[in-house]
């Protein structure tokens, strides 16, 4: 598991290249995760010309096993 996260950390930053993609894109983001702050999602999504940003409140990081409704999948 340390290292699986030691692997996700020392990964490249994909940000500056995430203003090329032209593809519609959901960026969806939880109120509550401490992994992944939703503001870094939101600015990711502000980068995208066609994104589509999702705040969901009241939810962690694993959102489809917290609340299954919430990405459509009950």
């Amino acid at each position: 598991m340390v290292a699986a996260l030691q692997v996700i950390c020392d990964r490249p930053d994909a940000t500056p290249w995430c203003q090329e993609i032209s593809a519609p894109t959901l960026v969806i983001a939880v109120a509550d995760d401490p992994l992944i702050p939703s503001p870094v999602l939101q600015a990711l999504a502000h980068s995208m010309p066609r994104a589509v940003y999702w705040l969901l409140p009241s939810v962690a990081h694993l959102s489809n096993v917290e609340t299954p409704s919430s990405c459509g999948l009950d």
